[in-house]
């Protein structure tokens, strides 16, 4: 198998100050019943949130997301001895121009809050031939600034959620910290990803669409073959209306019970000589990666037999085509997502509203 020189795995620091449940200072919509908890709503959340300060141990004794969104993939890159670069998304933010140096960044889990300067280096650096791989859902769903505080650069992250509040939104407007998607931003996710955040409170099995890509090569797949609860918690999936790629392939189009939505597996190449760029989405993919037995099932499952061993072989194409340069030369995107969708369901924007964290 091809190796994978210098993939850059960016684990999601950003994502981890903002919904780290140190009692007044979250950047979310507080719903939670305990004491520490007792502000809640919109109106009640944090607009800045700073790295100086602990993260509880009630989660994952620190750890939080870290365990289930990003260490299955790490674990599999690393037994097969890939060549990897670790940054956080705050190097990504703070040194953008060294992501031309590789060859695939790795966005895992649940890693919603981007900035400016990380985005513009992902397009950048996709246009030049550097493969992007989503491997959670959610993704670059909101803009943030981040800002020193006494105990260096880039310690503070600002996100007002509402253009209104934010001071700088008549002098900066691009870098208003709002949804990519809205005034005075507008610049939605799925310009750079190919699909879009749809929802949250997923439970639903994935089911592959197109099982002759080289995604699903050597993996003994048909299309409609179902992978059981793949899609849990928050999904995207691909909106032929909103601005984005027309060239995209659906590799799973995945129905959600009770919401009247999808969520999709999805490919693209926004040139001959750009990066691929592929998207899971769900949040639960990297959880479901999960192929060792170092921690106790209920920390990480056991791997399913069937299953497991054919996600993993998935991902080793996956390394294989990003790790031989853009995939705009190797595996160029078709575009069947016209099979897909039609009549309304390819003109709606969303079925349902979305909610996020």
């Amino acid at each position: 198998m091809t190796t994978l020189p210098s993939g850059v795995v960016v684990p999601v620091a950003r994502w981890l100050v903002a919904e780290n449940q140190l009692p007044g200072t979250l950047d979310w919509i507080v719903n939670n019943p305990q004491p520490d908890h007792a502000l809640e709503g919109f109106a009640n959340r944090a607009c800045a949130v700073s790295f100086d300060r602990p993260y509880p141990q009630s989660w994952a004794s620190g750890a939080a997301d870290f365990v289930g969104n990003e260490y299955p993939l790490l674990y599999h890159l690393e037994s097969l001895g890939l060549d990897l670069t670790y940054w956080t998304d705050v190097d990504l933010h703070a040194n953008p121009q060294l992501l031309a140096n590789h060859r695939c960044l790795f966005s895992l889990g649940h890693d919603e809050y981007w900035s400016t300067p990380m985005r513009d280096a992902a397009q950048s650096a996709n246009a030049s031939g550097v493969n992007l791989a989503f491997l959670g859902a959610n993704a670059s769903y909101r803009q943030i600034r981040l800002q020193p505080t006494a105990v260096g650069p880039n310690r503070l992250q600002v996100c007002y959620k509402d253009a209104a509040e934010d001071p700088i939104v008549s002098s900066q407007p691009a870098l208003t910290t709002v949804n990519w998607d809205q005034a005075p931003v507008n610049n939605p996710e799925s310009t750079m990803i190919g699909s879009t955040y749809q929802s949250v409170g997923a439970k639903a099995d994935m089911v592959v669409t197109d099982a002759s890509s080289w995604f699903f090569s050597g993996c003994n797949l048909t299309d409609g073959h179902v992978f059981p609860s793949m899609i849990i918690g928050e999904y995207d999936r691909y909106v032929p209306s909103l601005p984005g790629p027309r060239n995209l392939d659906v590799l799973a189009h995945s129905p959600i019970p009770g919401q009247s939505n999808w969520s999709d597996l999805t490919y693209f190449t926004p040139s001959a000589t750009s990066g691929g760029v592929l998207a899971s989405g769900s949040a639960y993919f990297i959880y479901r990666l999960a192929n060792l037995t170092a921690m106790p099932p209920n920390i990480l499952p056991a791997a399913i037999p069937g299953e497991t061993d054919v996600l993993l072989r998935a991902m080793e194409n996956l390394y294989a085509i990003f790790g031989q340069g853009p995939g705009g030369a190797a595996a160029p995107s078709g575009g069947n997502w016209s099979s897909i969708y039609s009549g309304t369901a390819a003109r709606a924007t969303s079925a349902v509203p979305s909610v996020s964290a």
